[in-house]
């Protein structure tokens, strides 16, 4: 993907690769014509709401690398995050870790979706807050319960967006 989209861009790619030292990958792009206008920098702490407060989050996702996205950008909103990696796991941290003020959990995971994770944590408490991340365009329409739902992929106002949905 990369050297097909560095191809297409009008560069190069090379990659040098030596036993016991490692890789090392080379990308030359050519120079934008024009002006180089300077962005200013994004901004270091994420916009707020003065009255959000800190949440206790449950992150279910068998997606390692997703997980370690979404963890980052929920403890960067100021909550503290603890995450399972699959819908057993993440009952067995209800159990051994107590309550949650939110679950945020990938729908499409080996063994138990997100879906019957939360219909289950559903059972256990009827006010549990549950939001469903999902890639698919549809939750099935034979779903017993409406849980807000997240689509994939999603940035971090969209997930700050989707708790504050939830509590309100």
């Amino acid at each position: 993907m990369v050297h097909g989209l560095t191809a297409q861009s009008g560069g190069a790619m090379d990659i040098a690769s030596e036993v016991g030292r490692g890789t090392v990958i080379t990308l030359w792009l050519p120079r934008a014509p024009g002006e180089v206008v300077a962005r200013p920098p994004l901004p270091v702490e994420p916009v707020r709401d003065e009255n959000s407060r800190s949440l206790r989050i449950l992150l279910v996702d068998d997606d390692v690398l997703v997980s370690m996205n979404t963890a980052n950008m929920l403890t960067d909103l100021g909550h503290d995050v603890l995450e399972a990696y699959s819908g057993v796991h993440a009952l067995r941290m209800i159990e051994s870790e107590g309550t949650f003020d939110a679950v945020v959990t990938d729908y499409a995971m080996p063994g138990m979706n997100g879906l019957e994770l939360a219909l289950k944590l559903q059972a256990r408490d009827p006010e549990v807050r549950v939001i469903l991340a999902t890639g698919y365009a549809e939750l099935p329409t034979n779903a017993p319960v409406d849980f807000p739902r997240l689509s994939k992929p999603y940035t971090q106002e969209e997930l700050a967006e989707a708790l504050e949905r939830v509590f309100k």
